[in-house]
This record gives structure tokens, C-alpha cells and sequence, in this order.
């Protein structure tokens, strides 16, 4: 962790990454296990046709001859994967930004991923046949996020986010975020200023004698800061279920790395709203977090100590997927044996 990152934001940027982590690590599964793969049946004039097409051209000739099921899994499955990929890159550039102090640049990155390339994938998960009937049949504007109603945009984001069903989650928040730059807790107003020397927006307008961004001085780069870390994991946290509700309509992921993925992602989605309530943490794990690791007390295979889930070990957990005994300092994953 570059050490201009200021201490206060380190757990949320680690936790930042690792959501990062988690979506990739699951398009990563998924294409090795070719679930992204589409069976077409095709004769042998067929078969020797098809050898010589690609990209495009090889979408209409199966829209045009084959049934129309096929056409919507291979629209489906590549839209999916390459957004989420798309969005993935552009993420991690924004946060490797941000720890470096380049606001301006993290801001400018993360409008991408975190409002064209998310929303994507929600119309996606939310009414699947209306995306892709537009995205086949109709003008590049019809699946544009500027050219939909106000209304109709949060009424994607709303199904989506109750599809994906992420705890803590709330479609209000995931929409005001990304859509509504009248809030000052928007993203949608700093990735605005910082895309533009000059904003006429009300909310938003520059002030005289100044240009978006490129006058702050350490007390503006705090704010924008704790701006980036309190909503970019919240996002990204969202988009992690989004994703694993995608993926869910195509493939099943093994049991085991479900439990870990799950309990990673929520034991650091509690620490992550503890950082950002600024509260200073009690002694005693908050409730959630005590109801969260009841049921995984565990011994150290190496000293037979019982494995302490105080914060310091938790966020370890959530950035390496392993414990530190106190006792022997072995490192232990808290589920390895817990089935």
C-alpha cells in the first residue's frame, strides 16, 4: 500500500480490491470451466461455414438460422462476461489511482465501471429479454443510461438489487450514488467535476475564479478521499452480487468456495460500515460480526489454540483468506474445516 494513502482508508481499500478480486476470480472459474461456452448444432456445410466466421458477422449468421435461444445465450453470456470484465479493469485502475492520490484521475475512471458498465449488467440480471432485444434489434441509443427515463432506470436498479439479494444493500442508496447529482453524496457530482474543468450544473456549478479540481490542496484531497472510500466499496460490494446472480443463471460454483467468498465479502462488509459510521471501534465486535463468526470457532491444526477473530485477525481474513494464530503465528483459513 503506497504509504501517501492516509491510514484511516487502508482497510477500505483492501477491502475495495478484494471485491475487485472476487468478481474476477469468478469470470476466471467460469471461463476455464467454458461456462461461457455456446453449443450450436450444425451440419457439416454448417460446420465448415462457420469456421470462417467471427465476431459480428458470426452473431447474425446465428440469429438469422438458428433458433432464437441460441442467439439469446450467446448475447447473454458474452454481454455478461465482457462488461463485467470491462468493468473490473476500469475499477482497479481507479483504485490503484485513488492510492496514489490521483483524485482526479480515480474519479474520472470509476464513472465507467461504477455507472455505464454496473448498470449493464443489472438490466441484464433485471429483464434480460428487453436488454438484449435492444441491444440486437434497435439503435445503440435505445440501451443508452441517458436516453431511459429517470423512472425506468431506477425500476432496473430496484429489480436488480432485489434479484441479487446482497445483504445490506439498499436500491435507494445504489441509485442516488451513480444517478442523483443534486446529493451531495453523489458520485455522480465528482466524477462530473472531474471529467470537466467547468460544470453549469446547479449542484455542481464551478465557482468563479476556479477550475474542477485542479486547485486542491490536502484539506480537498481528504474529502475526496473519504468520498472514494465510502462509496466506491459499497458499489463494488453491490456489483459482487449482481455478478454472482449472473453467473448463477449459467453455472453452479462449488459449495466450499461459495462459503469462503460469502464470509469474506460479509465479515468485510461489517468491518468496511464500521470505518465508515467513524465511530471508534469498541472493544466488543458489533453484533453482526459476533453472529457472523458464531459458529466457526476452530482450534490451530498447528498449536491446538483457539483461533481469536479480534479486528486486527478479521481484516486479515478478508485480504488473505487466513487467520494468524496468537499463540504460534501459523495462518489459517477459520472455514478449512468447516463443511
Amino acid at each position: 500500500m503506497p504509504h501517501l494513502l492516509p491510514r484511516e482508508h487502508r482497510f477500505a481499500h483492501d477491502y475495495a480490491i478484494y471485491l475487485h478480486d472476487l468478481v474476477v476470480g469468478l469470470l476466471k472459474r467460469g471461463a476455464e470451466a467454458h461456462v461461457f461456452d455456446v453449443t450450436i448444432e450444425a451440419d457439416q456445410a454448417e460446420q465448415a461455414l462457420l469456421q470462417t466466421l467471427s465476431g459480428e458477422a458470426l452473431f447474425d449468421w446465428i440469429a438469422e438460422n438458428k433458433d432464437q435461444r441460441v442467439s439469446f445465450e450467446m448475447d447473454y453470456k458474452s454481454v455478461f462476461a465482457a462488461v463485467a470484465t470491462d468493468l473490473c479493469h476500469f475499477a482497479l485502475e481507479g483504485l490503484r489511482a485513488a492510492a496514489k492520490g490521483k483524485l482526479t484521475v480515480a474519479y474520472a475512471l470509476f464513472r465507467k465501471p461504477l455507472c455505464d458498465d454496473l448498470f449493464c449488467l443489472e438490466w441484464l440480471l433485471a429483464d434480460p429479454h428487453d436488454f438484449l432485444g435492444k441491444f440486437r434489434e434497435s439503435s445503440p441509443r435505445s440501451i443508452e443510461i441517458g436516453s431511459l427515463e429517470a423512472t425506468r432506470r431506477r425500476a432496473i436498479v430496484e429489480e436488480a438489487v432485489r434479484l441479487a439479494g446482497g445483504p445490506g444493500v439498499a436500491a435507494d442508496r445504489v441509485y442516488e450514488l451513480r444517478f442523483d447529482r443534486a446529493s451531495p453524496a453523489s458520485l455522480a457530482r465528482s466524477w462530473d467535476q472531474a471529467l470537466h474543468l467547468v460544470t453549469t450544473f446547479k449542484a455542481i456549478q464551478t465557482e468563479p475564479t476556479n477550475l474542477n479540481f485542479v486547485f486542491s490542496g490536502r484539506r480537498e484531497l481528504e474529502t475526496q478521499w473519504a468520498n472514494v472510500y465510502w462509496c466506491v466499496p459499497y458499489l463494488l460490494y453491490h456489483t459482487s452480487w449482481i455478478v454472482d446472480a449472473l453467473f448463477a443463471t449459467i453455472a453452479m460454483v462449488d459449495e466450499e468456495y461459495a462459503q469462503e467468498k460469502w464470509l469474506r465479502r460479509a465479515v468485510g462488509y461489517e468491518l468496511w460500515a464500521e470505518y465508515g459510521r467513524r465511530e471508534s471501534p469498541r472493544r466488543k465486535l458489533p453484533q453482526p460480526l459476533a453472529e457472523l463468526l458464531g459458529g466457526l470457532r476452530r482450534e490451530c491444526p498447528s498449536c491446538s489454540v483457539l483461533l481469536a477473530y479480534h479486528r486486527r485477525n478479521l481484516r486479515c481474513f478478508v485480504k488473505h483468506g487466513s487467520v494468524l494464530c496468537s499463540s504460534c503465528g501459523n495462518a489459517t483459513s477459520p472455514i478449512a474445516e468447516h463443511n
